[in-house]
């Protein structure tokens, strides 16, 4: 069962220019990527799977 996640995530990151930005996380992409690791797949299997999305 997949946890309960907040109502919205921020992540604050530090830009080419030693800046901070702070942006807020689209739940539905936490939500698939908690899921997918919850399954046990690997970074590597994410996205060679996204790979394939978008290849023709």
């Amino acid at each position: 069962m997949a946890a309960e996640l907040p109502e919205y995530l921020k992540v604050i990151f530090m830009d080419g220019k030693q800046q901070l930005i702070e942006k807020e996380l689209d739940q539905e992409w936490v939500k698939l990527i908690t899921e997918a690791k919850e399954l046990g797949l690997t970074i590597e299997e994410l996205k060679k799977f996204f790979k394939k999305q978008i290849t023709p």
